[in-house]
């Protein structure tokens, strides 16, 4: 059969593409999808999935078809397995609309993906829910079982099982029934697998996760949300004490799904308005490059895009993977200063702290040679210092240099008088300039004199 022909999408419309398994009883066949347009605005009720692409070998032959033919396209391991469970399955989910970006975006078409990406916030909001693969359940790897077995020689899990207080325990924590067919469902070395997943690590699950209405763990055809899988493992952990000790990655995934909740729970209150002061927390880039820290990724230019979806629309930037690092740096602090509506002050300190976290992402250090080297040196505080390291960036970058105006310089000499001058000196007072070193009000005259009258204690 030949390759399947994608059908340009209509930008100007917000068209993505859906997919939706077709059932059949005979397993041997080739796993045949649908696939159809619709508009972002008003799209059927359709899930998105959250997943990890895997090595690019080993690849299967999947059947596409739609309203103009069919045609084959190559898939990889990890999502060929997420297909089959999908096809298997007899729940509600898998005869979903499901968006796959792996089948749902052109990979050939540069101006596409690029789109697409951009499209990642109202995408992951508008879904149903995510659907979130971390890896095949149905095919163990031996490897893990061979370190989880080094690790405990005996079969924890059945131990656990066999134990007669087993059924005891549950029944006196009162686990419901989700939670106990959970337990059952996955043993300590499939809890050990599944907590050591590369998915954690991954930098798009950020945005995927935290940007949902809500998401789901597709384990054995069943979905489980993500306060159970916590739930079972401290159960296990504390309950019936088994430890993770052997396995840091475990406690590394724990940590993790406990941030991505919290920030999951954010997102929700801005959406309802429940919280208004909290959306300002995406009102800058550094708050959400933080986040990439740790994350890895093929593409090192989604260190930015895979988190762009957390900022406000009027922060995000239009994504493009033919511009270098240094033109994606120069394009964020472009928007963050044109978005910063205040004073001097707070803009050139919302550059400074971008700079910060962009050296958190392992992205290029710097476009020339001197302000990274100095930029993790120097707090807020030392306004001076921070503020000619930001004009060295904005210089090597091309872009506008801020100006130390008066009020900034005045700012630095009263918090140096304030907070850094010895007591002793603060209370000495000039004979005969008439001027004394005491605290004075804030629209005071004789306030500017002093300074004039002082040494720079910045110099």
């Amino acid at each position: 059969m030949y390759s399947y022909q994608y059908r340009s999408l209509n930008a100007q419309a917000r068209e993505i593409r859906l997919l939706q398994v077709q059932k059949t009883s005979d397993e041997s066949t080739s796993i045949t999808i649908s696939l159809r347009h619709a508009n972002l605005d008003d799209a059927p009720r359709f899930y998105a999935l959250s997943y990890t692409w895997g090595d690019e070998t080993p690849t299967t032959q999947i059947t596409i078809q739609d309203d103009n033919g069919m045609g084959d396209v190559s898939v990889r391991r990890n999502l060929y397995e997420f297909l089959m469970e999908a096809r298997q399955s007899t729940k509600y989910w898998s005869s979903a609309w499901i968006w796959i970006d792996q089948i749902c975006i052109n990979q050939n078409d540069h101006n596409e993906r690029c789109h697409q990406v951009g499209q990642m916030q109202r995408l992951y909001s508008t879904s149903q829910a995510t659907l979130v693969w971390p890896w095949s359940w149905s095919v163990d790897s031996l490897e893990v079982e061979r370190i989880i077995l080094k690790a405990h020689p005996i079969d924890t899990n059945q131990a656990i099982s066999d134990a007669p207080t087993h059924r005891a325990i549950i029944e006196a924590n009162c686990l419901n029934v989700a939670l106990e067919n959970l337990l059952d469902l996955l043993t300590y070395s499939l809890y050990v697998k599944f907590l050591t997943s590369p998915y954690w690590t991954r930098q798009w699950i950020i945005q995927e996760i935290v940007l949902a209405r809500e998401y789901f763990i597709v384990i054995s055809k069943e979905l489980f949300r993500q306060d159970y899988i916590v739930a079972v493992t401290n159960f296990i952990r504390k309950k019936l004490h088994v430890s993770f000790m052997d396995f840091r990655g475990a406690y590394d995934c724990l940590e993790r799904l406990e941030t991505l909740n919290m920030y999951h729970f954010w997102k929700w209150a801005d959406r309802i308005g429940m919280n208004k002061r909290r959306e300002r927390h995406w009102m800058s880039w550094d708050r959400a490059l933080r986040l990439s820290e740790g994350a890895y990724c093929t593409v090192p230019l989604d260190k930015v895009y895979g988190v762009m979806g957390l900022l406000h629309e009027d922060f995000q930037i239009l994504p493009d993977y033919n511009i270098s690092e240094a033109e994606l740096l120069r394009s964020m602090l472009q928007k963050q200063m044109s978005m910063t509506t205040t004073d001097n002050t707070d803009r050139w300190r919302n550059v400074y702290k971008v700079l910060q976290a962009w050296q958190c992402t392992g992205l290029q250090q710097s476009v020339g040679t001197r302000w990274d080297l100095d930029i993790a040196k120097y707090g807020l505080r030392r306004r001076r210092k921070t503020f000619k390291v930001v004009n060295l960036a904005l210089k090597e970058l091309e872009l506008h240099e801020f100006q130390y105006t008066w009020e900034e310089r005045r700012a630095d000499w009263r918090y140096y008088y304030r907070y850094m001058m010895p007591k002793a000196v603060r209370k000495l007072t000039y004979k005969g300039s008439g001027l004394s070193l005491e605290p004075l009000d804030d629209e005071s005259e004789t306030e500017q004199e002093l300074y004039e009258r002082s040494v720079d204690p910045w110099k």
